[in-house]
């Protein structure tokens, strides 16, 4: 995967879990295999943020586990998600010599896609496989985990 691909695919995972992505990115950049000096995104290069993001990371792991979160598809979690996206799509964009509006879009309708997905994808474990909530959402941390791992790989 690359170019267009993981843009979108950034976007997905964001849909999935909405902080994961942002953490993925600022991993990346303290590492070293995403430079974002010079660019909006350069603040994510920081070590304070990247704590920060990887603590929201296991919070959102942990709080998308509990009966009384609410679903991912209501409309201020699901812009939440779609900004989160695009964001995370325009700090990769430049590494795929795309411009910061292809990655927005593709990031945000990547992130689209995956918020109502991963709701699908969870109803039908939970409700016609019988997996426990709990089990479902451990399946989908390990998807979005490994989605935004992989496109921030093939970006550096």
């Amino acid at each position: 995967m690359r170019g267009l691909p993981a843009l979108a695919a950034i976007g997905f995972a964001a849909g999935l879990r909405s902080v994961i992505t942002p953490a993925a990115i600022s991993n990346a950049a303290m590492e070293g295999r995403l430079p974002l000096g010079g660019t909006l995104f350069e603040p994510l290069s920081s070590p304070l943020a990247r704590n920060a993001l990887l603590a929201g990371a296991l919070f959102e792991i942990i709080g998308d586990k509990l009966p009384t979160t609410p679903r991912r598809t209501i409309l201020p979690l699901l812009a939440w998600r779609i900004a989160t996206g695009a964001l995370c799509g325009m700090a990769l964009a430049g590494r795929e010599n795309e411009t910061e509006a292809t990655g927005a879009a593709l990031g945000g309708l990547g992130a689209l896609a995956g918020s109502y997905g991963g709701y699908w994808f969870r109803q039908l474990l939970t409700g016609r496989l019988g997996v426990p909530n709990v089990a479902a959402g451990m399946i989908e941390d390990v998807g979005a985990v490994a989605l935004a791992s992989l496109a921030v790989r093939v970006t550096a």
